[in-house]
């Protein structure tokens, strides 16, 4: 079923400094595809597996615009190359399978990481909202593996006794059909209609849409020092949160707020900045024309 319709996207933005770069290059950065149309599947004798993988007749179901384009260097028609932590045992059999009757939707797979998750799952939980509104409603899927704030999305559309819950390591999942909605953007050209689940997103979480800049001055900065770690870490971390708060930055650590609170704070800030990390993509959850460094 098709949701949305292909749209034309803008021209890209020209590229700085484009006579250093080899022409090929410069080639690659206009060609900026349209963005595809977003559709939602009904995929029959299937089994849901490990993470969030799709199986038909042992074979990995490859829709190629329902998975991230990089998941093409990890997954085959027969097996997968995905690190253990990813995917648990989706490429190997296990000893139990959860049958749910009819209908079931499909949302998370295993890249659990938050900026992921907001460009690439999110949308497809709107897309089963969406569905719901056109009375095509049905519970979905989320394994054991899948952390308490993707839990908080997730009950943004669904209650608790519309999840199916599986175990990952022990559990297949088979339903009458999965309901599986596409990707709504290519690489990093995304649809128009994305907007409409940021509204819907912010409603569901009881925010209001921003629609103007706020009163006052309000520039955070995203500060990753009592983050888990990872290759984003600044080493002087505390010197550049010195260094922002003189500059007028409140210093913000996102993964301390609930939900709520984070949609709510990165609806009303005029300037956002932080280093290159998942937490900057919340900056989709701003209003049109938020300066972000």
């Amino acid at each position: 079923m098709r949701l949305f319709a292909s749209v034309g996207g803008p021209d890209q933005i020209p590229l700085h400094r484009e006579h250093d770069f080899a022409p090929d290059f410069v080639g690659e950065h206009y060609r900026y595809p349209r963005p595809p149309e977003v559709c939602v599947y009904a995929l029959k004798d299937c089994q849901l597996r490990g993470g969030g993988l799709l199986t038909h007749q042992g074979r990995f179901v490859q829709q190629d615009d329902c998975m991230p384009a990089y998941f093409r260097g990890y997954v085959g028609v027969e097996s997968h190359t995905f690190p253990e932590y990813w995917i648990g045992p989706a490429g190997s059999p296990v000893g139990d399978t959860l049958v749910v009757p009819g209908a079931c939707g499909v949302a998370i797979h295993p890249n659990i990481v938050y900026g992921h998750f907001l460009l690439e799952m999110l949308p497809k939980l709107y897309l089963l909202g969406v569905l719901r509104d056109f009375g095509m409603a049905c519970p979905i899927a989320v394994g054991d593996r899948t952390p308490e704030w993707i839990r908080d999305f997730v009950s943004l559309y669904f209650a608790d006794s519309e999840v199916v819950r599986y175990d990952t390591t022990t559990q297949n999942v088979r339903a009458g059909s999965f309901i599986v909605p596409s990707m709504m953007h290519t690489d990093h050209n995304i649809h128009p209609a994305f907007n409409l689940m940021i509204a819907d997103v912010l409603r569901r979480a009881g925010v209001a849409q921003p629609v103007s800049p706020p009163s006052g001055r309000n520039w955070i900065y995203l500060s990753r020092r009592q983050h888990s770690g990872g290759w984003h870490r600044i080493e002087n971390e505390a010197e550049v949160e010195s260094a922002m708060a003189d500059l007028g930055f409140a210093v913000v650590h996102p993964q301390t707020l609930p939900l709520r609170d984070q949609l709510a704070l990165f609806a009303s800030v005029d300037v956002v900045a932080g280093q290159y990390s998942s937490a900057l993509h919340n900056a989709m959850f701003s209003r049109t024309g938020v300066t972000v460094i």
